[in-house]
């Protein structure tokens, strides 16, 4: 029987973090002002710039286009059937959504395969593809560790699965926040997990013309956080999130794409076009597919 959310206890949680949440916006104003020397929020980046300086370092890699669709977003969400406390905001609910239908979209999974949505929170995403008929495993890293019936927890770059067990992996807006070198580890790990044909779908992908952290200044002066070397931090208020790793196509190549080959994956970066269509708040512009063979 597919798993339900429990849409009580889902929404005492979230009225219970409104008050830290504010108190930590409010913090965050005060640090921004009283240090001017650190960057503030991030711009939207250049599309074509940034597709262009890929095919000049890795040009091997395929670039595909896909054009965010009203009516094929419509019928993703009738489909999915969202509760409708899930995603409050209207400024990440059709984000999140687009996400999801995109994914499925690159993934193409085979009918009744085992889909895996790696550091996946509390996400609906699950629920969706098992009332669709797939087999589908939550993973995160603050789940209990090991495999417990449909719950994986652990490192997603170290899962408790055999070899060549499952047919696709979801990561929706995730793999940013993948510390240290657990990127490029994630990336060959999937080679492992993947069956032969299998593909991983990261989206969004954070590309930029630079090589930069997103953290909230509450968790900037609170913990030690790991940036790359070359990466500089950039203060985001009201984030949440402790890194946020936009990649310059440099570090991509270098953290993504390299480790890719190295195991024998197959990437193709997509880049998301016409999503003002779908709404003005969403942001996606690039997805990454990982293909084994």
């Amino acid at each position: 029987m597919p798993r339900s959310h429990n849409a009580v206890a889902e929404l005492t949680a979230f009225a219970a973090n409104v008050p830290g949440a504010l108190r930590r916006r409010a913090f965050g104003k005060r640090f921004v002002q009283a240090h001017p020397e650190f960057e503030v929020g991030v711009r939207a980046p250049n599309v074509e710039a940034i597709v262009s300086r890929l095919k000049q370092l890795a040009p091997d890699v395929d670039v595909a286009r896909y054009a965010a669709d009203p009516a094929r977003f419509a019928h993703w969400v009738e489909r999915a059937r969202y509760p409708f406390w899930l995603y409050p905001f209207p400024s990440s609910r059709s984000e999140k959504y687009l996400e999801h239908q995109i994914s499925v979209d690159l993934l193409a999974p085979p009918p009744g395969g085992t889909l895996i949505d790696v550091a996946c929170g509390g996400s609906y995403f699950g629920v969706i593809m098992q009332r669709q008929g797939f087999r589908t495993i939550d993973q995160d890293l603050a789940f209990p560790p090991g495999l417990h019936g449909e719950q994986l927890g652990g490192d997603a770059a170290d899962m408790a699965l055999p070899d060549n067990s499952a047919d696709g992996m979801t990561l929706h807006c995730s793999f940013e926040h993948f510390e240290g070198d657990s990127d490029s580890r994630f990336v060959r790990e999937c080679a492992r997990v993947l069956r032969p044909g299998g593909r991983t779908v990261i989206i969004p992908l954070y590309l930029s013309d630079r090589h930069f952290i997103v953290t909230d200044p509450y968790h900037y002066t609170r913990e030690s956080i790991p940036f790359d070397e070359g990466a500089k931090p950039v203060m985001l208020v009201g984030y949440s999130n402790r890194h946020g790793r936009h990649y310059d196509v440099q570090a991509f190549v270098s953290r993504v794409i390299q480790p890719a080959r190295d195991v024998g994956l197959v990437p193709t970066l997509t880049v998301i076009e016409n999503t003002a269509a779908i709404s003005p708040f969403c942001y996606v512009r690039f997805a990454l597919t990982l293909q084994k063979k």
